[in-house]
């Protein structure tokens, strides 16, 4: 069974990181959690998203940086929205 692992990190424009969520359960989707103040501004947000494939790999107990000989895939993208 291959481990998935995805992730999303929330930027401002110049690139200063306000949020980043990573799931280690094969998720693909997530819902942020309502904070006050939020700590995503209005206007322009990147979200950077980025997927590993690792098979036979147990993410219950594992050591990432014993793993880049067994990297399979690995995506990456992001999109611009406004809030």
């Amino acid at each position: 069974m291959g481990a998935n692992v995805h992730g999303a990190d929330f930027e401002t424009m110049d690139g200063s990181r306000l949020w980043s969520v990573t799931l280690f359960d094969n998720s693909t989707s997530f819902t942020l959690p309502g904070l006050s103040p939020d700590p995503l501004p209005a206007g322009m947000v990147r979200m950077k998203v980025n997927a590993i494939e690792i098979p036979g790999v147990d993410l219950n107990n594992v050591a990432f940086d014993d793993l880049a000989d067994k990297l399979t895939r690995l995506s990456s993208n992001e999109l611009i929205f406004t809030r």
